[in-house]
């Protein structure tokens, strides 16, 4: 988008520079053995003509990207209002049943896809002819402070895996080998804690920006309708075990 700027904005001082040469040369009469008024206006007004039909094309790509931009940013929002929910639904499963071996590699499997959303923000070019406008400036300061908090808590998830292995070497030492940590030791439930916490704090950021969106666009986004649907997703621990069962069962 911002080429698209660029471009619009040069193709509009052309335009402009070529118009006052048409509207000079039309009232500015002279001939001489080389060329004439007539002429010059000809010339200028099929460069003035050419020039609008460029910009014509420049303003059309930069409502299609800032349009596909829109929908882009919107999409990775969902994308991470999901993961973020499923992180939170899975150490909820956890820190509620006390009594469960505690992986502590749970939140690895769908780890990429919450960084692959992330990082897709950070890179999408949203600039705007209304640099004041509500969206890029509220986009604007999504990127600046929500996104390095994200990376934060993708970092901090880690800590789910070293409180479980620390778990194991304090019960190791006490003469315990092969302990099986689950969130009733204190040290695995302070983690899943804090990071459950961090996940609702970064699911209510995501879900301002996109009510943002949605105020904005109120017929195009249908988040919450979308917004339900992804916090219907439950997880129980019994049907995890009873799925394990039977894959290995059959």
């Amino acid at each position: 988008m911002k080429e698209n700027l660029k471009f619009i904005k040069f193709f509009s001082i052309t335009s402009v520079i070529a118009f006052v040469c048409c509207y000079i040369t039309n009232l500015v009469t002279f001939n001489s053995a080389w060329v004439n008024s007539s002429f010059l206006f000809s010339i200028f007004s099929g460069v003035f003509a050419s020039f609008i039909v460029v910009l014509i094309t420049e303003f059309k790509k930069y409502f299609d990207s800032k349009h596909m931009a829109e929908n882009y940013m919107y999409a990775n929002c969902v994308g991470l209002y999901t993961e973020l929910t499923v992180q939170i639904k899975q150490l909820d499963m956890y820190i509620k049943n006390k009594t469960e071996l505690f992986p502590g590699a749970i939140l690895e499997q769908r780890m990429p896809a919450l960084v692959s959303y992330n990082n897709a923000l950070r890179f999408i070019d949203y600039t705007t002819i209304k640099k004041k406008a509500t969206l890029p400036l509220r986009f604007s300061v999504f990127i600046q402070q929500e996104i390095p908090n994200i990376d934060r808590h993708i970092g901090n998830c880690s800590n789910l895996q070293i409180a479980v292995a620390q778990t194991q070497i304090y019960y190791l030492k006490q003469g315990v080998a092969g302990y099986n940590p689950t969130t009733a030791d204190p040290l695995v439930n302070t983690a899943a804690q804090k990071i459950k916490a961090s996940a609702e704090a970064r699911r209510i950021a995501v879900d301002g920006f996109l009510q943002t969106m949605v105020s904005l666009y109120p017929n195009r986004f249908n988040w919450d309708k979308e917004k339900d649907a992804i916090n219907q997703v439950s997880f129980d621990i019994q049907e995890i075990h009873q799925n394990r069962k039977e894959f290995f069962e059959n």
